[in-house]
């Protein structure tokens, strides 16, 4: 019932049509299947028709039938975070073996998407087998026809899951079959050419029940109820053939014991689709009812639940992770109807506040020996060392003059002010404040805010570079603000991103002009649109400690574009933010922060990227194959693929060479796409950052503001340091007042 498009108000005919006549199957055939179901579907039937479960069970007991785990809620694992499906599978597992009475070793890989970071989590949660989909594995596995369908293995030596084959194929046949568009002696032919001359297994069908008899309305489906009648006289054919027999999924193992282990992802699949390319990952993330705004809220409930954890130390309390997973159901992100993208925002808000009324709790229970102004809490694992930070503060009426300082435990530390609005009187209202505080993981750190008397001093010129002693930028104003170069002088000399000008290289292909940093998008309609315009380029000379600021402005055919660089003096970072105010915009795609690599400046052997897709990070050495995400050959789609990029960082480099994106997806959720070519002795690679893309269930549409800002950090070795900076930048610090005339803005 997990089917996006199936209103509550079905549920009943779901149940009737397509489950019972399965479990009636089973006592009338020689029939045997593994049954799949989430633990948040078997509530839902449990309290629509508990005789469903009874029977069910009693399927189970008489090993007609095995229970396939998925988790607690069906969730595209490879968009969502690692400690997020560690409590999805974990708990979907407990429970199920607690209502059945079984060990459940099985599971069914959510959508059939999959990454080999997930790997972990189902050793974790005793997982002992999956069941995923041949043909995408078989894109780089190189299986011999006569052991076509054999069980794999996937994983370490000594720690390992096996592979139970599912076809997209097979099931897009039975599918033909039972819904009567092919005969049954053709479907017939199409099993038994399977056959080898050793025993051997073959997947007959491994999708939704939900499709017999069904009539969905939305999709345009028409069961014509016959569907159940065809299947029945298929199983007539299949008994007649005294070399054919039904085994379970853990039967399976047992008669072919998986030997080879075989390898599930490279560069170019990182992620494993479902079947055909519309299938593709990118449909959970930023295509449906605009699912990048649906993800951005349950990347921002993520973030809290983490600063909750952090304050109460309790890592074992799993009850709003739990929550969270129910608005992560991929039942939420494609042909979504009103009444469950309305639930959807329904359980977000609650869980919101609820959690909102814990952080706030919290913060009234702390008795401080000392006055201050604000609170600072560190809810990382990890101490916060001069990492820079930066709060919006609001000022009442003659209570700031202009400049001031901040005193952290009483001692002064370095600052700069941002953004100084002030009041008809000339007193302050509000101001960004940037900081580099030191405060130990999990532990609160008192701030006071001294009015030194002063003015705040800066002075707005034109430029079209800024330059600091770790980050050298230049632009080109008459593209938008775009990127030329980017260095960061102590990492290389060389820029690593930005402008490859036409003629670059020789082949036809890419021969034209490419940027950095800029925007752009297509329309419903079809229509291109970028921010390669003329601009002025403002930067503000005065005392910046911390990092220096370039700003762009431009109107665009969609709406208002700011555009604002930020290099920093002490760390090879820069940050592009991007403030767009929609006129009205249905995008079909929409890319932002493009970054494009200097092949000159790296080395080609060695090159690579690095990401998290659910699981741990993984890292994949670009080779000779071409990666196109960002593009389709298809005109009713727009990409061909994403990156999970689960923890918001994606790192690009070589060896010796890089640099860490990081994004953070609680403000505005984006994924990344690779595309990357061998031109000659040299290559293309560029990232695209989508928060759209087009298919067959995108309903995007925004008015009025939207923010998103990426954070580029220049490393040598290792993105090891930049990985746990940008961990602790995605929590942050949590900042409270003390102070009633001081206001902090969210």
């Amino acid at each position: 019932m997990n089917y996006s498009s199936i209103p509550p108000e079905s549920y009943d005919e779901i149940i009737d049509s397509c489950y019972w006549p399965i479990l009636d199957i089973l006592k009338d055939y020689k029939f045997k299947t593994g049954i799949e179901f989430p633990i948040a579907t078997l509530e839902k039937i449990e309290d629509i028709d508990p005789l469903f479960i009874e029977e069910f069970r009693k399927a189970i007991s008489n090993k007609k039938c095995e229970i396939i785990c998925s988790g607690k809620e069906q969730v595209v694992f490879p968009l969502v975070p690692e400690d997020v499906n560690q409590v999805n599978i974990s708990t979907g597992k407990d429970e199920m073996e607690r209502l059945f009475s079984i060990q459940c070793n099985t599971a069914y890989i959510n959508e059939q998407l999959f990454s080999s970071g997930l790997v972990p989590i189902y050793l974790d949660a005793k997982i002992k087998n999956i069941i995923t989909i041949h043909e995408w594995a078989n894109k780089f596995s190189d299986f011999h026809e006569d052991e076509k369908f054999l069980p794999k293995k996937i994983g370490s030596k000594n720690d390992d899951l096996a592979i139970i084959w599912n076809s997209y194929i097979a099931y897009q046949k039975f599918q033909r079959y039972v819904n009567g568009e092919i005969e049954k002696e053709e479907y017939l032919e199409y099993i038994l050419k399977h056959k080898k001359k050793a025993d051997s297994c073959f997947p007959l069908y491994g999708s939704d029940m939900e499709i017999f008899g069904y009539k969905n309305p939305v999709l345009g489906l028409k069961g014509d109820g016959k569907e159940i009648q065809r299947f029945k006289l298929i199983l007539d054919e299949i008994e007649k053939k005294s070399d054919l027999e039904f085994i379970l999924p853990s039967q399976v193992i047992e008669k072919f014991p998986p030997r080879d282990r075989i390898k599930m992802n490279s560069a170019k699949f990182a992620i494993l689709g479902k079947k055909q390319d519309k299938f593709i990952v990118t449909r959970w993330a930023t295509c449906g009812r605009d699912n990048s705004n649906s993800n951005t809220i349950c990347y921002n409930l993520l973030k809290k639940i983490r600063i909750l954890q952090g304050m109460q130390d309790d890592k074992n309390n799993n009850l709003y992770i739990s929550k969270l997973i129910d608005c992560w159901a991929s039942d939420f992100r494609t042909h979504t109807t009103e009444t469950k993208y309305l639930h959807f925002n329904d359980i977000s808000r609650s869980l919101s506040k609820d959690v909102d009324r814990e952080i706030f709790s919290w913060n009234d229970k702390i008795s401080l020996e000392k006055s201050s102004d604000l609170i600072l809490f560190n809810p990382n694992e990890t101490d916060w060392d001069k990492i820079p930070f930066e709060l919006r503060l609001h000022f009442r009426p003659r209570k700031m003059k202009g400049k001031f300082e901040i005193i952290i435990d009483g001692k002064p530390i370095s600052s700069q002010i941002e953004d100084a609005k002030y009041y008809k009187d000339g007193s302050l209202r509000s101001a960004v404040v940037v900081f580099e505080p030191s405060i130990r993981k999990k532990t609160i750190a008192t701030i006071t805010i001294k009015d030194t008397g002063k003015k705040i001093i800066s002075k707005s010129i034109q430029t079209d570079s800024i330059k600091t002693p770790t980050v050298e930028l230049s632009i080109l104003k008459r593209k938008g603000g775009s990127i030329s170069d980017l260095i960061f002088p102590k990492i290389s000399k060389l820029p690593l991103i930005g402008f490859l000008e036409h003629g670059t290289f020789s082949d036809t292909k890419f021969s034209a002009d490419f940027y950095s940093g800029h925007v752009i998008t297509f329309d419903r309609n079809g229509n291109k649109f970028t921010d390669l315009v003329n601009v002025e380029a403002i930067a503000e000379e005065g005392n910046f400690p911390i990092r220096k600021r370039l700003v762009c402005n431009m109107e665009l055919p969609f709406g208002h574009l700011t555009k604002i660089y930020y290099t920093y003096q002490k760390l090879a970072r820069l940050d592009i933010r991007y403030i767009f105010n929609f006129k009205e915009f249905r995008p079909a795609s929409f890319r932002v922060g493009m970054l494009t690599a200097k092949p000159n400046s790296f080395d080609k052997k060695s090159l690579n990227y690095a990401t998290h897709n659910g699981g741990r990070l993984e890292s994949f050495t670009l080779d000779k194959e071409s990666i196109t995400q960002d593009e389709s050959s298809d005109p009713r789609l727009t990409n061909q693929g994403c990156l999970g990029s689960t923890e918001g960082t994606l790192d690009l480099g070589d060896k010796n060479i890089g640099i860490t994106m990081f994004s953070d997806k609680s403000l505005w959720y984006s994924v990344p796409m690779i595309n990357y070519h061998n031109v000659g002795k040299s290559f293309f690679y560029r990232i695209s950052n989508s928060v759209s893309e087009l298919d067959d269930t995108t309903m995007t549409w925004w008015k009025g503001r939207k923010e998103i800002s990426f954070s580029l950090l220049g490393r040598e070795k290792s993105p090891e340091n930049n990985l746990k900076t940008t961990k602790m930048m995605f929590l942050g610090l949590v900042c409270f007042t003390r102070n009633p005339d001081i206001k902090v803005i969210k």
